[in-house]
């Protein structure tokens, strides 16, 4: 039972990251200008199985996860969603600091330093973010998969894997490595660690419940746009 419970823990660790991602995220260009007109996407050559794959992830938001946000978004305040998500952010910057390091980024790499050392000390524990309200120190996005990208890997091929949903053969790697260099993967066993993950991207995902909705009805193909949209997403933050 007790591995059942992980198993489900890791699922949603893994699975909100990706759906959450592709759903909440500075897109270029934006829906509004019409994803399915581009050109720019990633190679694609299991659409006809990622389409099942995507038609089971579409119920499975429906039917799943946009209940249990809506009813977590009533049963707790906004205020304390968002100090959850800023003591979350804050205790996985490690993951994200050393893949600056592995991208030679050091400038962000003090940055996120600096990003830590105010928001544990100041913002008591990481509850709250005053290295971006007062410090000018915004969140930066950094993972395994941009790390992969930034040294010249390709997305190899699109996946919208079933529950995990979008991603590729590039980041998915990267989402394993991510939790092979986080300290906490070491420090916790199996069931908290992905139980956090699972905590901080659930959470994560309360505050852009609707936007999946949007996209669907702004697109002729929805698949294609999300497809689109995590491809230029991707893009972008490997280039920052």
């Amino acid at each position: 039972m007790r591995w059942m419970l992980l198993l489900v823990a890791l699922l949603l660790a893994l699975s909100l990251p990706c759906r959450v991602g592709a759903w909440n995220m500075e897109v270029i260009p934006s829906t509004e200008q019409g994803l399915e007109g581009t050109n720019a996407t990633m190679p694609d050559p299991f659409e006809p199985v990622n389409r099942a794959f995507f038609g089971f992830n579409d119920r499975f938001y429906y039917w799943v996860l946009r209940p249990a946000a809506k009813g977590y978004s009533k049963v707790v305040p906004e205020a304390v969603r968002r100090s959850i998500d800023n003591f979350l952010y804050n205790l996985f910057t490690p993951v994200r600091m050393i893949n600056d390091l592995l991208q030679l980024k050091l400038k962000k790499f003090v940055k996120e330093f600096a990003r830590f050392l105010a928001n544990t000390t100041v913002g008591v524990g990481g509850l709250f973010d005053p290295a971006a309200k007062w410090y000018h120190l915004p969140r930066q996005d950094e993972d395994m998969g941009q790390t992969f990208g930034v040294w010249g890997v390709g997305e190899v091929a699109y996946i919208d894997w079933p529950v995990l949903g979008p991603s590729c053969i590039r980041d998915s790697a990267g989402d394993v490595g991510d939790t092979f260099i986080d300290p906490l993967f070491y420090l916790l066993s199996g069931w908290y660690y992905f139980g956090i993950k699972a905590i901080q991207k659930f959470n994560s995902f309360s505050f852009n419940v609707d936007q999946y909705d949007e996209i669907k009805q702004e697109s002729f193909d929805p698949y294609i746009s999300i497809r689109n949209m995590y491809y230029q997403h991707r893009r972008h933050l490997i280039r920052e």
